[in-house]
């Protein structure tokens, strides 16, 4: 049987334990912030975290208030008041390899020592003296410091500090999803488990001897494993079951540290998982050779140590993480080469260690400032001298009790000599803000705690600076926005240091609940930042090129206009799940595609019983949506469209005009078809032949039958619609089209540079010479600041914000004047100067023509092909497609009737550059082998006779020119890319065709006749 040993070493089945014991549904694992030691030449950017799942992006500042925050984002004009009660964290976002070559730089200049406090802190610097009642540190970062003597637990060598192995989370392959690829996400710096049931493994590369730094939170209730020291190939279902060196996970609301080893095991209970904060710190130190494990706190207090050795030591760099709970993030996971010796407060052990390894049971008790020793109190009664640059790790005697006894002990004898055990700080409660300092009477640390309230600062959380000090305390207010004021426990006096030497913010404990009052409460999303909050009121003139949108964060105490150079969106409400293309098309336009034909879309099927109802010169229907590039639609009856643009009324606008270039789409009548929109067929509606490149489609006509059609809108006038479609026009009654959609974006361009620049000048001079445009334009090279407004009916509408009153926010559209619409009816707000191209991403517009690509034998890339030459399409070895064309004198040509020689179809077109290269080597093949057996055809695919004479007449060919008027012959040979050369023999049988030139395909053409006139077939 299994056993457990818990840490009182009483046996317990492992069973028993798990079905008992272990109720897995809570956890709670925040990763110790462990932080560079490195003084910054430059100020970093820092990533913000508050209690609310907000984050962001940016600087800390001072202000002039204590208790809070200040927070400069490029996203705000001005700073922020972050209440700290509100904050969880703040943290570097330097890269993994800005913090190795500060890490490592600093490592190599490192001097002084670590101070550590029985608060958790720590200080760094130089020792000055030792007294009975304080130990004076010189630092860098904090000038002269004076440390309460009973809150020192430890010395440290500043130089003492393992290297960074690994600093993330980091998006990349050494992270590997164990389940779908969206259970996890990187987003802001952290790694985030979005579903239940989430795994992922990470190769963050664990040493043999590690000290990790952790940092997780969560919402609602926590539940997750966490297994350190596995096998990244290792990729079985259940995590708890990898093999590990140690386990983190919850048992029964509690964190559990788990060790199992050659059928035997330990396991120790490291924290009840508060609600009121939801999140934990922990440094874990794991040696995988001896089988030890030490868990600190956040403070750097140990929690629980096992230590159960395995007969064969196994070393696994990976970790594995499994999320069972609603969410999971792991803000911070660091991992530090370790020697083995748990840098921990509080710690029960007397011990002195030496530059060379060499430890001394004993504690310090003093320091001469002239010899630069240290005084040594060792347990054999004997008092002892160490040079100050000797020193790794000392612990110290933190009282006069403790130097009274133990310098007494020194004139004693040996069986006498043993010193009191150092007295123990008072035990982490995550309820409260901050470890409470041990109560002395006239104790230094606690007239500092006075010192603290009595300036009002009573929110203690803990700063993390460049070279590793780590402070508790609380937030002063500075004038000084490049300084911050802190009053940290354990210090006498409160200190001041540079807002760039912040590493890190680790917030209270407490819950907080921002009072939002009655405001209308969204999520402002800009880029790698995402802020819960609502828009304040703005009722003065917008000053010009301001942005007029003033956003309030929930945790901070006042709000920041918006950058005008930023684009995002406020979420009010969750837009539905992502759709691919062909599902927006369908559920918005509710169509049917079927075959391309004009006589079926002119409704040559049987009619529905709404269409057979409808009288053919019925007159415009109710109002219908119209829907502008601007992302503005409003309910509206379309009176004429012709060559200038569109002529409409709506009770919803002044505006009766738009010119082509900011029409989207019309309704002009409910559709009626099916929904069959697959996204093959979409992409074959939106894919246009090469032969159309220069003159693609610019309307698509969507019919209340569901058909569809491709071409140009020439006018609409009354009831009448007049379409080009394939050099036709083809009149229409208004009352047989359901939609209207303008073409206007297309995956190719043949402008000239600047093109573009110009076309969007002109679509805004379009939208500013709308009646009731503003007056005045701003600079060219400045788009203006927009918002669009999408409210509950998925409708949008774009203007620039000028006022928000009484929950109204109003503005002014170059397009339908002025517009207003209640903040609460808003699902979302998409703002900045590029706001047509967020609109279109959020509309997810499908309408975009795409070129047909060449194939790949079109392309010659040297590369030899298994395949014969020609024997690629399926057309080969089928009975070619019957037609009949007119020729340029004015002859018919059938080809059925054509069978007495062999026939090559060549497909081409004038503009087409490797058409007028290729048909004279095809016609010069065809002169050699003989014209008496072999009939060459060119077919010109959609020019006109003249087009395609002029082209003739310069080539000076001789062959047979057909004229493919509306390319349905091109269609039924699907000549989607030219030149297409196809070969059919005297029976009537495709035997080859070739797709483009290049080099080989004169030789392999010449070679496919000569194979067809001696009627050896085409192996495929």
């Amino acid at each position: 049987m299994l056993m457990l040993r818990r840490s009182n070493k009483i046996p317990l089945p492992l069973g028993n334990l798990r079905n008992s014991w272990r109720i897995r549904s809570s956890v709670a694992l925040f990763l110790g912030m462990i932080c560079l030691a490195s003084a910054p030449a430059a100020e970093p950017e820092m990533r913000i975290r508050l209690k609310d799942g907000s984050f962001s992006t940016g600087r800390v500042v001072g202000i002039d208030n204590s208790n809070q925050l200040g927070w400069r984002s490029e996203l705000f004009e001005v700073p922020l008041r972050f209440n700290v009660e509100a904050i969880r964290s703040v943290t570097s976002a330097l890269n993994q390899t800005q913090e190795g070559a500060e890490q490592t730089a600093n490592s190599e200049s490192a001097t002084g020592q670590l101070f550590e406090l029985s608060t958790g802190g720590v200080v760094v610097g130089r020792l000055v003296t030792i007294d009975d009642t304080w130990v004076v540190v010189d630092s860098d970062l904090l000038g002269q410091v004076k440390l309460a003597r009973e809150g020192v637990t430890a010395i440290v060598d500043a130089g003492y500090a393992g290297q960074i192995v690994y600093s993330g989370p980091i998006d990349d392959d050494r992270w590997q999803r164990l389940t779908e690829p969206e259970d996890w996400e990187f987003e802001a710096g952290a790694l985030v488990a979005t579903k239940q049931g989430a795994a992922i493994v990470g190769n963050v590369q664990l040493p043999p001897k590690s000290q990790i730094g952790l940092s997780l939170s969560w919402r609602g209730a926590p539940d997750f494993v966490l297994s350190l020291g596995t096998l990244a190939t290792n990729k079985v279902s259940k995590v708890e079951e990898v093999p590990s060196a140690a386990r983190l996970e919850v048992w029964a609301n509690q964190l559990a540290l788990v060790r199992e080893v050659d059928g035997g095991a330990d396991i120790a209970m490291l924290s009840d998982l508060s609600d009121a904060n939801p999140r934990i710190d922990l440094t874990v130190y794991l040696d995988q050779i001896a089988g030890t494990i030490v868990v600190c706190d956040s403070h750097g207090r140990p929690l629980e140590t096992l230590k159960v050795p395995s007969e064969k030591s196994v070393v696994r760099p990976a970790v594995h993480i499994a999320n069972s709970g609603p969410s999971l993030t792991i803000e911070r996971f660091e991992v530090r080469e370790w020697d083995g010796v748990a840098s921990t407060v509080a710690s029960s052990a007397h011990s002195v260690l030496d530059s060379e390894g060499e430890n001394r049971d004993g504690f310090i008790v003093g320091f001469d400032a002239d010899t630069q020793k240290l005084k040594i109190a060792l347990a054999s009664g004997e008092l002892s001298e160490l040079p100050l640059v000797q020193l790794r790790r000392g612990n110290v005697a933190t009282s006069n009790q403790q130097v009274e006894q133990a310098l007494k002990a020194a004139t004693k004898s040996t069986d006498d000599a043993l010193p009191p055990t150092v007295v123990q700080p008072p035990q982490f409660d995550p309820d409260n803000s901050a470890p409470a300092v041990p109560a002395q009477a006239e104790s230094p640390s606690t007239a500092s705690s006075a010192s603290a309230e009595a300036t009002g600062a009573d929110q203690s959380i803990e700063i993390i600076l460049s070279d590793r000090t780590r402070l508790s305390g609380s937030l002063l207010q500075t004038d000084n926005p490049k300084l911050l004021r802190f009053a940290a426990l354990g210090l006498a006096e409160e200190v001041s240091f540079p807002c760039e030497a912040v590493r890190g913010v680790i917030g209270t404990t407490d819950r907080f609940i921002p009072d939002d009052g009655q405001q209308v409460v969204g999520t402002l999303k800009v880029g790698d930042s995402q802020l819960a909050g609502y828009l304040d009121e703005v009722s003065t003139p917008i000053a010009e090129g301001a942005s007029g949108l003033w956003w309030h964060p929930s945790g901070s105490l006042n709000a920041s206009p918006l950058n005008p150079t930023v684009s995002g969106a406020i979420i009010y409400r969750k837009p539905l799940p992502l759709q691919t293309a062909a599902e927006v098309a369908t559920q918005r336009n509710r169509v049917q595609v079927l075959a391309p034909a004009v006589g079926m879309f002119l409704g040559n099927k049987r009619p529905s019983n709404a269409q057979a109802n409808q009288p053919l010169d019925a007159a415009p229907p109710e109002a219908r949506e119209v829907m502008f590039r601007t992302g503005d639609a409003v309910d509206g009856i379309v009176e004429r469209i012709d060559e200038n643009g569109m002529i409409f009324r709506s009770s919803q606008t002044t505006t009766t005009f738009a010119p082509h270039n900011l029409i989207q789409h019309v309704w002009l009548n409910r559709a009626h078809g099916a929904l069959e929109t697959s996204p093959e067929k979409l992409k074959r509606l939106m894919t246009v032949p090469r032969s159309m490149k220069q003159d693609p489609p610019t309307h698509l006509f969507i019919a209340v039958t569901g058909d569809y059609l491709r071409g140009r809108l020439v006018r609409l006038e009354g009831d009448r619609l007049t379409i080009e479609v394939r050099l036709e026009l083809v009149e229409l009654s208004t009352s047989q089209i359901a939609q209207v959609i303008w073409l206007h974006d297309r995956d190719w361009s043949d402008k000239p540079a600047g093109a573009d620049k110009e076309q969007r000048q002109d679509t805004k001079e379009n939208e500013d010479n709308q009646p009731g445009a503003a007056e005045q334009t701003p600079p060219e090279h400045e788009e203006p600041f927009l918002v669009h407004a999408i409210g509950r009916s998925d409708r949008g509408l774009t203007f620039r914000p000028e006022k928000l009153v009484d929950g109204i926010l109003s503005g002014h559209s170059g397009l339908l004047g002025e517009c207003s619409i209640a903040v609460g009816e808003l699902n979302q707000l998409l703002f900045g100067r590029n706001i047509h191209e967020q609109i279109r991403a959020f509309r997810a517009d499908p309408w975009t023509l795409s070129l047909a690509q060449y194939p790949r034998v079109y392309l010659d890339d040297g590369s030899e092909s298994a395949a014969p030459a020609g024997g690629a399409s399926p057309m080969v070895g089928k009975p070619a497609v019957d037609f009949s064309l007119k020729s340029l004198d004015g002859q018919s040509f059938r080809l059925s009737k054509n069978h007495d020689r062999i026939v090559v179809l060549d497909f081409w077109a004038s503009w087409c550059g490797p058409c007028i290269q290729t048909m004279p080597l095809v016609e010069q093949v065809v002169d050699e082998l003989g014209t008496d057996r072999i009939h060459l055809v060119a077919v010109n695919i959609q020019e006109t006779q003249a087009r395609a004479s002029a082209a003739v007449e310069r080539l000076e060919m001789n062959a047979t020119v057909l004229l493919d008027i509306d390319g349905q012959t091109a269609a039924a040979y699907a000549a989607n890319a030219i030149p297409q050369t196809v070969i059919i023999d005297r029976a009537g049988v495709v035997t080859h065709v070739f797709v483009g030139g290049g080099p080989k395909f004169v030789e392999q053409f010449r070679q496919a006749l000569l194979a067809t006139l001696n009627g050896i077939p085409n192996e495929q």
